[in-house]
């Protein structure tokens, strides 16, 4: 399977998404936040949890990018060459494992999760990516660690995605009518998934352990978030059918301007109460479909756009898109550790907010960095010195 080109300025959105992410986590612990006239920057904070959006819908368009190629060059499409599945299995393995894998053996020896009730299927799930299936196991040994699950959930899933579309790929218009109708249809399942848990009163059939009608196990599950994997999908085709032309400068201008529209809107919806609660329909997550599609637009945008490249592409910011994975998977337990350090001081985190923000992501990024240089990157040379053999 070839190596296919960068794309400047999305390990920059990847940046984004992390500080995001960071920034939710922070809040929960220092509930900082003000509001000037319509603009509310707690819930900014709070809506911190969109990263993830831009993490699933920046997955399926990334892992399918390779795949809409193939309807150019049928003959020597990614799945012509042999042994492709096991080289995208072996790849994904090589990207998601190595860090997780050393953040969770440190929380479980540091907490000894296996003693608590239900710590020996706990851990279990969380080795398997399926701690998503639980209410008792979706939050408990590190919050952030169910969207790895329904990433990874996601991996296995899309295989069968692309073998299905294989046969309408060499007319883009009609894949990505496909792609369109499984976003529609992936929400609508999970929309009378949700309804039919809703009917039950006190007579829920499941062990409330495993799953609730208002508990998380539904909400977080792959088929919730399927849509955002496939506008993401659906992103891929348009972007490819877009660089099949050339781009004139005038052109390059009118990415800028969508870029930052797109960026100006989301940030609008997630910072304005009364807009983020209107903007979504029922059931959909992360103001679907609004943010998601606009996210999509963000990330089509970003490779064409002159501005956003020269900020996306900023050293320091690149730097900080190569080790987000990181930042991701280690910054809640350095939250919590700079917080505890902070209280035993007594100085609180919620006085000290700036303190706080400061030390807790300085530490996350020297975690994070030492484990892209350290265990991540010789990981991923590995996955792709097989990849090439």
């Amino acid at each position: 399977m070839k190596r296919h080109t960068r794309l400047d300025g999305l390990d920059g959105l990847r940046a984004i998404a992390c500080l995001a992410v960071f920034g939710v986590h922070f809040q929960q612990i220092t509930f900082v936040g003000r509001r000037f006239g319509p603009v509310d920057l707690g819930l900014l904070l709070e809506n911190g949890n969109r990263g993830v959006c831009l993490f699933f819908v920046l997955t399926g368009f990334l892992l399918s990018l390779p795949f809409w190629k193939t309807g150019e060059k049928p003959a020597t499409g990614v799945m012509r060459q042999p042994g492709w599945l096991t080289v995208y299995a072996r790849h994904r393995m090589a990207r998601i494992l190595p860090a997780y894998l050393l953040c969770l053996t440190v929380l479980v020896v540091k907490n000894a999760d296996w003693r608590a009730a239900h710590g020996p299927a706990d851990v279990m799930l969380h080795l398997l990516f399926l701690q998503n299936f639980t209410e008792f196991s979706i939050y408990n040994i590190s919050a952030p660690f169910w969207a790895l699950a329904v990433i990874v959930q996601f991996y296995v899933v899309f295989p069968i995605l692309i073998v299905g579309l294989r046969p309408l790929m060499r007319s883009n218009a009609l894949a990505l009518g496909a792609v369109a109708i499984a976003v529609v249809a992936a929400y609508f399942a999970h929309a009378a998934l949700l309804s039919w848990a809703q009917t039950y009163a006190g007579d829920w059939p499941l062990p409330t352990t495993y799953v609730r009608p208002d508990g998380f196990v539904l909400t977080h599950s792959l088929l919730a978030h399927l849509p955002h994997f496939l506008i993401g999908v659906f992103a891929a085709g348009i972007f490819l059918g877009m660089s099949r032309r050339n781009t004139t400068g005038a052109a390059a201008w009118g990415f800028d301007a969508v870029f930052w529209l797109a960026a100006g809107a989301i940030l609008v919806i997630l910072c304005v109460p009364e807009l983020n609660d209107r903007l979504t329909i029922p059931h959909g997550r992360y103001n679907l479909p609004y943010v998601p599609l606009l996210v999509a637009v963000l990330i089509v945008c970003t490779p064409q756009s002159r501005s956003a490249r020269a900020v996306l592409e900023l050293a320091p910011v690149r730097a900080l898109g190569l080790i987000s994975y990181g930042i991701y998977i280690y910054h809640l337990p350095c939250l919590k550790l700079i917080a505890r350090v902070m209280r035993r001081a007594d100085a609180p985190p919620g006085d000290h907010w700036l303190l706080f923000a400061t030390a807790s992501l300085a530490l996350s990024i020297v975690v994070a960095g030492a484990s892209y240089i350290l265990l991540e990157r010789p990981v991923l040379r590995w996955a792709k010195r097989r990849r090439s053999e």
